[in-house]
């Protein structure tokens, strides 16, 4: 017993110790991020690109939120872009900032040549992205302005494009107000809009919210379904699910040895990291 338990511990212990890669020259980096990355043990087959929350890092946002033990059971290679207080006192990805979502430019920018970089590094072709809050919100927009790039993404309490243009629409934004009010054809006329003269096939999206969130209203899950499946043209390759109860943050289930507890990730008895893996991955 006493080895059993030794053993146990030596294995929480390594788990703990996981660490991300910094990148630091990974091409133009106009939105002035820093880029790390989480290579799996096993054959890399795909990437994906997580976005933090505000007042997150890379490194909350990792283990902790179950995406290091999924990319190694699946073979993602995992891209995590970190923002910096100095464009952002919070730390959020400024996805209310004309100049940091426009295709070509600052923060969006940045994040599609660590992309490149990555896809080139690993000759990987899938690629997927999700993100949580104001990373959310990033994801949502990176799907929008760089949509040949993915074949999937998953929005976790996260907003629509469009919402904001400036940092008091934001909140408004947050709370699911726009004045005035759009309606479902202008939100996927926002997509369209953002990816410009692109013609290909849509990435699917899915979306995970939770019904008592207090900083991004659930209403904000219902804008974001009608807009991709305006896109889309039918809910088909649309998925939204919405968690009863839960507040502002990444669900995870840590009895089923998914994630741990930390700022913004809750326990909810579902782990949206496997979830989403799956999703992505049945696409």
């Amino acid at each position: 017993m006493k080895f059993i338990i030794f053993f146990s511990l030596i294995i929480n212990y390594a788990h703990a110790q996981i660490s991300l890669n910094q990148v630091n020259d990974f091409g133009p980096n106009p939105g002035e991020l820093k880029m790390y990355t989480y290579v799996p043990q096993t054959e890399i087959k795909s990437l994906v690109v997580l976005l933090h929350g505000c007042a997150q890092a890379a490194s909350d946002f990792d283990d902790e939120i179950g995406w290091t033990k999924v990319a190694d059971k699946y073979g993602m290679v995992l891209l995590l872009p970190q923002q910096t207080e100095t464009n952002n006192n919070w730390r959020c990805f400024n996805w209310f900032q004309a100049s940091d979502i426009t295709r070509g430019e600052g923060e969006i920018a940045s994040i599609s040549h660590m992309i490149d970089f990555m896809k080139s590094k690993y000759q990987i072709e899938d690629a997927f992205a999700t993100g949580l809050s104001a990373g959310g919100a990033m994801a949502n927009i990176l799907l929008a302005t760089y949509p040949e790039y993915f074949k999937a993404g998953a929005i976790v309490a996260g907003l629509p494009v469009g919402c904001a243009t400036n940092q008091t629409n934001a909140w408004y934004c947050m709370y699911g107000f726009q004045f005035p009010i759009p309606s479902t054809q202008q939100r996927g006329d926002a997509v369209r809009e953002a990816a410009g003269p692109y013609s290909g096939k849509w990435p699917s999206v899915m979306i995970v919210h939770g019904t008592s969130d207090e900083f991004v209203s659930y209403k904000n899950a219902r804008y974001i379904f009608k807009q991709w499946t305006n896109v889309h043209g039918s809910s088909e390759k649309v998925k939204l699910v919405s968690i009863k109860g839960m507040k502002h943050g990444y669900p995870i289930d840590p009895e089923a040895g998914c994630g741990s507890l930390g700022k913004f990730i809750i326990d909810a008895n579902y782990c949206a990291a496997e979830s989403i893996a799956k999703f992505f991955l049945a696409q």
